[in-house]
């Protein structure tokens, strides 16, 4: 149970966009990610897109579409906590609850045969992390857990990169994240197999950050070991890995 005293407030700021978001310990704050991602969807965003997020977190992204131009926000989440704090975050923003569609998910699963080619847009920012026990039933019941994605960490870039393309319009495209925790092949892989053209927006290191601990780090050498691809490495006695920002377009359905 959560008591109002771990409720927590913070200010999002893109160009001269401010977004008042109350924040929850059981749900995704906006990360380094979501700030570098809010470029590109400025960038990408034309006014009067209809957009869906996978991945809502506390709705920011879903929220600075919206004030960008987007006419409808559709976001998808498993974590139900998410699905109600970015609704509260949305209508703290003064927004149209009417243009808002907030549904709770197992990756696509709550989109129907009517989303199909619907969406001018659709991003994401997915989780990274490995299932670590495989023999495990994973239920996520903590913040972290909700970064807990399949057995190599792929489950839901997978599920973007090789799914979303049925429910985007003829002009539409993807916006979203992959890292070198994930294996880059893999991902360059599916990209050429799912979408006639993509491209990478951004490249950067990043530090890992607190949730990725020593079992993690001991799994991602240990693959490196196994295949040969860097996931991540040393610097100034710190651990980086890459991160591609990717906008993929005309799908191969």
């Amino acid at each position: 149970m959560v008591t109002i005293e771990e409720f927590t407030a913070e200010t999002f700021r893109y160009d001269t966009v401010e977004i008042q978001l109350q924040l929850h310990p059981l749900v995704w704050t906006p990360t380094s990610f979501a700030n570098a991602m809010a470029t590109h969807v400025a960038k990408v965003l034309n006014s009067g897109d209809r957009v869906l997020e996978l991945g809502l977190g506390s709705g920011v992204l879903a929220i600075l579409a919206a004030k960008l131009g987007a006419s409808q926000v559709t976001g998808l989440d498993i974590n139900k906590q998410a699905i109600i704090m970015a609704k509260n975050n949305w209508l703290q923003n003064g927004l149209n609850i009417s243009q808002a569609d907030f549904r709770h998910s197992d990756l696509l699963n709550a989109l129907n045969a009517t989303d199909a080619h619907c969406f001018d847009l659709i991003i994401s920012n997915p989780p990274v992390l490995p299932q670590l026990d495989i023999e495990a039933i994973h239920t996520p019941s903590t913040r972290d857990e909700f970064e807990i994605s399949g057995q190599d960490g792929r489950r839901v870039l997978d599920t973007v990169l090789s799914q979303t393309g049925q429910y985007l319009k003829s002009t539409g495209g993807i916006l979203t994240i992959a890292t070198s925790l994930q294996g880059w092949p893999q991902t360059k892989i599916l990209l050429n197999k799912h979408w006639y053209h993509w491209e990478i927006r951004q490249q950067i290191a990043l530090e890992l950050t607190a949730e990725c601990t020593a079992p993690y780090i001991d799994y991602w050498l240990n693959k490196e070991q196994e295949d040969g691809y860097s996931r991540i490495y040393q610097q100034a006695g710190r651990y980086l890995h890459d991160v591609w920002f990717i906008y993929a377009h005309q799908p191969i359905l």
